[in-house]
Formats: C-alpha cells, sequence, structure tokens
C-alpha cells in the first residue's frame, strides 16, 4: 500500500513512518515523477493522502498512536512533495489536502500558542508542537495560506517554554530539565518560523548555547540522552540552519557517526525501529544536497 511500519513498540504510526520515509528519498533528489526510486515516492505519497481526513483535515494511521505527531509530519512531506507528481489531479489534491491540514492544525492551538496529540485546544507540549510548526512553515512555502496569528502563538509557547539555561521544556511553563532534542527543535522551528525579530533571536541564541555545551559535554553520538534519531533529526537540521561554525563542528563528526553505523543490510538502528531510524539517517546523510524546500536558506 505505500507505507512503511514502525517495526516497533511504538504502535504502528504508519503515516509518520512513510512521511519521513518519503522526505529520505525527496532529499535524494527522487520525485514522484522521476529519479530511481519515483515509484516508492508516488506510492508514499498516495498512502499519506488517503489517510486524510476529507471532514476535518487530519492525516494520520487510525491504528497509530499520536495522531498530531503524524499530521505534522505528514504536512511536512506532502508540502515537500508539492507540484512535483506527474498528475495534475494528484497536485491539486495534495493542496487540498494541505488546506484543510493547516486548517485543522490552526484550530488546534492551545491559548498558550502549543499543540497536543490530539487535536484538541485545550492542551499542549513540546514535542508535538515543533512539528506542526515545521509542518505550518513547509505549507506557507508551498503556498498554503497560514495565519500570522498562528505562528506567532507558536513563537511564545516556545519562549515562555525556555529554561533560565536556555534548553527547551516539554510543557511551559518551562520547569524541569531541559533536553537536547527539544532544544535542537526549538532552533529549527525558529529559523522555520519566518521572519528573525526581537521575539526569535534570543530564543535561538540561548538555545544555541546550550546546546554547545551539551555538544562539549558529550560527544555528538552521545547527546541524545536515549533518543538518538529523533534527537539528531531535529538537531541536523538547527545546526545546518545555524550554518559556519555550528554546522562545521556537527555534520562531519556526525557523518563519520553514521557511516561506521550502518548495520550490513544497509539500516540503522535505534530505539524507535529501523523505518524511523533509518529515514533520519538518510536524511541528515543527505543536508548537504539542499534537494528539500525547508533546507533553502
Amino acid at each position: 500500500d505505500g507505507s512503511w511500519g514502525v517495526n516497533g513498540g511504538l504502535g504502528n504510526n504508519r503515516v509518520a513512518m512513510t512521511s519521513l520515509a518519503g522526505l529520505a528519498f525527496l532529499a535524494h533528489g527522487d520525485t514522484p515523477a522521476q529519479g530511481r526510486y519515483a515509484v516508492r515516492v508516488a506510492k508514499a505519497v498516495e498512502y499519506v493522502l488517503s489517510c486524510a481526513n476529507p471532514h476535518n483535515g487530519l492525516i494520520c494511521d487510525p491504528s497509530g498512536g499520536s495522531q498530531m505527531h503524524e499530521h505534522g509530519y505528514a504536512m511536512l512531506f506532502l508540502a515537500q512533495a508539492h507540484g512535483t507528481h506527474p498528475s495534475q489531479r494528484t497536485n491539486e489534491k495534495i493542496r487540498t489536502v494541505l488546506g484543510k491540514s493547516v486548517e485543522l492544525t490552526s484550530r488546534s492551538q492551545s491559548d498558550l500558542g502549543g499543540w497536543l496529540y490530539t487535536p484538541d485546544s485545550s492542551g499542549h507540549e513540546g514535542s508535538v508542537t515543533v512539528t506542526q510548526i515545521e509542518g505550518l512553515r513547509a505549507a506557507k512555502d508551498a503556498g498554503i495560506y497560514v495565519n500570522k496569528q498562528v505562528i506567532s502563538k507558536a513563537i511564545h509557547f516556545m519562549k515562555v517554554s525556555q529554561n533560565p539555561d536556555g534548553s527547551i521544556a516539554y510543557m511551559p511553563p518551562a520547569r524541569g530539565i531541559g533536553t537536547p532534542a527539544l532544544t535542537a527543535a526549538g532552533i529549527a522551528v525558529m529559523y522555520n518560523a519566518g521572519e528573525f525579530n526581537k521575539d526569535t533571536t534570543p530564543i535561538i541564541e540561548k538555545c544555541q548555547k546550550f546546546i554547545e555545551i551539551s555538544m562539549k559535554n558529550a560527544s555528538v553520538e552521545s547527546i541524545d540522552q536515549g533518543h538518538k534519531f529523533y534527537t539528531h533529526l531535529y538537531l541536523s537540521q538547527s545546526m545546518f540552519l545555524a550554518g559556519g561554525k555550528h554546522w562545521n563542528k556537527y555534520f562531519p563528526k556526525m557523518r563519520k557517526h553514521l557511516l561506521e553505523t550502518q548495520s550490513k543490510e544497509g539500516a540503522w538502528h535505534g530505539n524507535v525501529g529501523p523505518s524511523f531510524d533509518t529515514a533520519v539517517a538518510c536524511f541528515i546523510l543527505q543536508i548537504p544536497y539542499r534537494y528539500l524546500p525547508i533546507l533553502q536558506k
């Protein structure tokens, strides 16, 4: 049916896994219309589209886990694939699904500016929020209307989630120990939010200082605190978008580590499952190609 599963202990989440696998192929330069893996990308697009609810706009695997995690990754993937399908009808369907998905995300935002595991505006937490912000940015780049107020509220959410040491906490008001994963995601989504201004710049700078300290105290591959590939999905983006010394310190070490830890069958193995882990590893290694619109500076 064109999907990938998690192959792990965290539920099906086929929309999320398929979206990330699709991103890995797109980052390689393949599209539904051309490239060695064009057929696989086209099938991935069709599968994700088939999981979009035409009534409320939610894109998720009915038998999966976190609906809004899936929804965010689906928005990101479809927005990167928008306009590349050989069928004009499918391109129009992608646009329609993206429009409805943005509407669902917008009305599911909490008063504080974040999102929860289900499309419910009564709550919020950090890991879901970063998927929505990145999905919204990608959709906006694809020409879908995104209300600026939604982005402004999301920036506020990240601001009130930041600890004094610069790390991003799981849930605002900032409390507990912030993680490198959410902090790196904070950097990525602030860049993805669009214009740099008095609201985003201080958040980014404080996040970067926390990441720098974390990387000094640990090797690149051990900074994850048990969430290796999830951490590096966002850490790689944040270092690339920051550019310069940040990227130059990060990528050569991470590239070396990934090339040394790939299994004989071609997969990578972390704590989620080979579909997720391998898709993220491929994504990271192909960032320098800059094929994806989200990686354009």
